[in-house]
């Protein structure tokens, strides 16, 4: 397959997360929306992300991406 250019910055999107942190995960959601009396779906992705903190201690973190690249504020 080929990166979706509309995704970020040409099919990418860096977040820095922690110290050091690495995408462990990855699945796509489709939302149905409701625009002018359209239903239509939306995809959203979400990332689960491993990351290591100051302590010395492994985290987990969640994020769901807009179609765009851009963070989903009404996750979470």
């Amino acid at each position: 397959g080929t990166l979706d250019a509309g995704f970020g910055d040409g099919g990418r999107v860096l977040r820095a997360v922690g110290q050091q942190s690495f995408a462990t995960a990855l699945a796509s959601q489709a939302q149905i929306v409701t625009v002018n009396g359209q239903s239509q779906a939306v995809e959203k992705y979400l990332v689960a992300v491993a990351t290591f903190n100051a302590t010395t201690n492994w985290d987990v973190a969640v994020a769901r991406f807009n179609p765009d690249g851009t963070i989903d504020n009404t996750f979470g």
